[in-house]
């Protein structure tokens, strides 16, 4: 297995009133920091894993500053550790309290063996000295035709993440990508359709917005294992949406969608 990933972050925007115990609260495995909920805890291979959680209780210094460390553990079925990779949560509560929201995640490679697998997640408040954790099981099945890892943000590079939507007038971003395409006929083709429907279930524009990887060249096609496909949407007018990103493999004729809701609000 290739090594994992770890990403922690601290909203420092978040507070809420104070807790003597440390716990972590309302844990929920999403696309992403802001992204949609997931609907389970499957991966394939080249896939992200994030869970987005509330900290509670935590405790903060006399400038209001929190001293912490989220620790990331990934097991196989067999209790081996795969992983086990500490990073620092530190910052200050600008709006006061002794909570705050935050994640991790784990990548899987493109070469992950099937199976389960265990994910533990860790806090520990360096002031209080106390811990708190959950684990999750997460199954892994073989590679197949199919997008992954999607994500959405306010900027093209990906690094400002963005919930599913926004206001009018901003911009959104998506990114996402394909494994388990046709790769036995010596070419690689692939053509991505993104639409935006109204509440309705209505296209609200006149034809898909398509994007396409294609290549012959054979070297190329025996060193790649996922596409990466990418895009953006105005959001021009305030309502409900659903971002409807649809991909082709033209080579064996088969295609994979993802759904993600849009909320868009007036400034």
């Amino acid at each position: 297995m290739r090594r994992t990933c770890l990403t922690a972050a601290v909203l420092l925007l978040s507070a809420t009133t104070a807790q003597a115990k440390l716990e972590i609260q309302n844990i929920k495995a999403v696309h992403g920091m802001y992204g949609p909920e997931r609907k389970n805890l499957e991966c394939l291979p080249g896939d992200q894993v994030f869970f987005r959680f509330q900290v509670n209780g935590i405790k903060v210094d006399a400038a209001g500053k929190i001293d912490a460390s989220i620790t990331v553990n990934l097991a196989d079925a067999k209790g081996k550790e795969l992983l086990d990779r500490k990073s620092p949560l530190q910052g200050v509560l600008a709006l006061g309290g002794s909570s705050l929201l935050s994640n991790a995640s784990v990548d899987f490679g493109d070469t992950v063996p099937p199976g389960e697998y265990t994910l533990t997640i860790t806090v520990k408040d360096n002031h209080s000295k106390q811990t708190a954790s959950f684990s999750r099981k997460l199954t892994c099945r073989p590679a197949e035709f199919a997008i992954v890892a999607p994500r959405l943000s306010y900027d093209a590079e990906g690094r400002v993440p963005a919930p599913p939507g926004g206001l009018v007038g901003q911009a959104l971003h998506f990114y996402f990508k394909l494994i388990g395409f046709d790769k036995t006929q010596g070419k690689i083709d692939s053509e991505m359709n993104m639409e935006v429907l109204d509440a309705k279930g209505k296209p609200t524009m006149p034809n898909p917005i398509k994007a396409s990887v294609t290549t012959e060249d054979a070297n190329t096609i025996k060193n790649t294992t996922s596409l990466t496909f990418r895009g953006n949407l105005s959001l021009n007018r305030a309502g409900e949406f659903t971002l409807r990103v649809t991909v082709t493999d033209k080579v064996a004729k088969r295609t994979t969608k993802f759904e993600v809701p849009l909320k868009v609000s007036a400034p």
